[in-house]
């Protein structure tokens, strides 16, 4: 699709990452989309018809029917994490104040509120029952957002990571 878009003349932006899988064979691999199901592209509002009748492309990320840009700095910061060729992975969207499952290390399996604080990432853990919490500092990257305790459904508390990005 990448190169659908290209051969229109339409700057595009696919982040990609490598992965590796291990097979009985041996470790295998690739490079696949950072966000699956998105790409950017940089378009005049005019040329909007030009994307959508390029096969493979559902429509624009936005509210409504109006697409809405990413903004600049936010792109430039994924292009600056990948130009460094540190390895980068997808990673579940996580908000300040979002109930988390923490997933590695001793605490594997609790859950919390997600928390900032002094620059560190912390979650809050709490015995509802006497309103009394504690405050533990945690790596992100082992954090992932919890299911709701009542239902055990996964709670919606994230949209739409990437605006502007063809779905």
């Amino acid at each position: 699709m990448c190169q659908q878009l290209q051969g229109k003349e339409i700057q595009t932006f696919l982040p990609l990452y490598r992965s590796s899988k291990r097979w009985k064979n041996g470790k295998v691999g690739a490079e696949l989309p950072l966000f699956s199901g998105y790409i950017f592209v940089r378009i005049d509002l005019g040329r909007q018809l030009s994307v959508l009748q390029t096969p493979g492309v559902a429509r624009f990320v936005g509210f409504g029917k109006e697409p809405s840009p990413v903004p600049d700095h936010e792109i430039l910061q994924l292009e600056a994490a990948l130009s460094t060729g540190i390895d980068v992975a997808p990673h579940p969207f996580l908000a300040i104040g979002q109930r988390v499952q923490i997933q590695i290390g001793p605490l594997a399996g609790l859950t919390g509120i997600l928390m900032r604080d002094k620059g560190r990432s912390r979650v809050i853990l709490s015995v509802e029952l006497i309103s009394k919490s504690i405050s533990v500092e945690v790596d992100v990257d082992g954090l992932t957002p919890a299911e709701d305790p009542v239902c055990g459904a996964r709670l919606k508390t994230d949209y739409p990571p990437y605006r502007n990005a063809l779905a």
